[in-house]
């Protein structure tokens, strides 16, 4: 299966470096911001089952708004993200969440992430403190009724696990469509069925 996964939230919270962890595994201190959109694939194992991972990275800044509205077309799910340390990212989930529900996915599967959790042990000047408890986060994912996970991409804290969630996600959700379709197939077939029925019974009146 193929699936497309795209990161959505504000600038400079960690999105590319959160990808980056996953894909290369490495994590680089002097990330560049993303310009428009950039793309990552990797192939996971879901239940012995291949999953393979195209992964957008878009940009947050509000003037590359529209490419990343583009690029929910056809997404099977959403990596919805703010940073730990910066508290405007959080309120704003609410309106990358509205962006999503009135985009053509509105139905995709959606994974609320908190990035930078790392900060709560760094000893760098240049990093913000937490000021989003996870607690927060959490009552928000609740909210909404998506998965929750706080990550690092400097210590690789529950990156994998990300990314297996909404494999795992888009599989079974692909598994539920595909069983699905024969029985409308089959509803299809016998409503057809009964009409023909009918109508053959019925001939000689038509006729008249």
């Amino acid at each position: 299966m193929l699936a497309k996964i795209v990161t959505l939230g504000d600038s400079s919270i960690g999105k590319s470096s959160l990808i980056q962890k996953f894909t290369e595994e490495k994590f680089v201190y002097s990330q560049l911001p993303t310009i428009g959109v950039d793309y990552k694939f990797k192939t996971v194992n879901v239940e012995s089952k291949k999953v393979k991972l195209n992964i957008w990275d878009t940009a947050g800044q509000e003037r590359f708004r529209k490419i990343a509205t583009d690029a929910l077309k056809k997404a099977h799910g959403v990596i919805l993200c703010y940073a730990v340390n910066d508290r405007k990212s959080f309120m704003n989930i609410e309106n990358w969440m509205k962006q999503i529900k009135n985009s053509p996915s509105k139905d995709a599967l959606i994974v609320l992430v908190a990035t930078k959790r790392d900060v709560d042990t760094s000893h760098s000047d240049f990093l913000a403190e937490r000021c989003v408890d996870e607690a927060e986060g959490q009552a928000l994912a609740t909210q909404y009724g998506v998965p929750f996970l706080e990550t690092s991409a400097v210590d690789g804290t529950n990156v994998n696990e990300v990314f297996d969630t909404i494999a795992k996600l888009a599989l079974e959700k692909n598994e539920s469509e595909c069983e699905a379709e024969p029985e409308i197939l089959e509803t299809n077939f016998c409503s057809l069925w009964g009409f023909l029925k009918l109508f053959w019974k019925n001939k000689d009146k038509v006729k008249k």
